[in-house]
């Protein structure tokens, strides 16, 4: 995966995942292999991870956009990743 990575939570499975303070959050699974999860304005700028204790639900910061110069509020987005 080629993209810039901003903060990440390691889930129990070795599961990473990663903001990137673009519009995206990033699974990177052990064996390689990337996936985006989430890709919409809610998680504009996503730009903090923190997996929830039973690593069911990833909470994500967004700062709007602002690292890229956007004007959008900040956000926290639920995003459930049950394994």
């Amino acid at each position: 995966v080629d993209l810039p990575i901003d903060d990440f939570a390691i889930g129990r499975d070795g599961v990473i995942y990663a903001t990137t303070h673009r519009d995206q959050v990033v699974r990177l699974r052990p064996d390689g292999s990337a996936a985006v999860i989430a890709e919409h304005a809610a998680v504009k700028g996503s730009a903090a991870a923190l997996l929830s204790a039973d690593g069911r639900s990833l909470y994500v910061i967004g700062d709007g956009g602002l690292f890229f110069g956007g004007k959008e509020a900040a956000s926290l987005v639920r995003l459930s990743v049950a394994p």
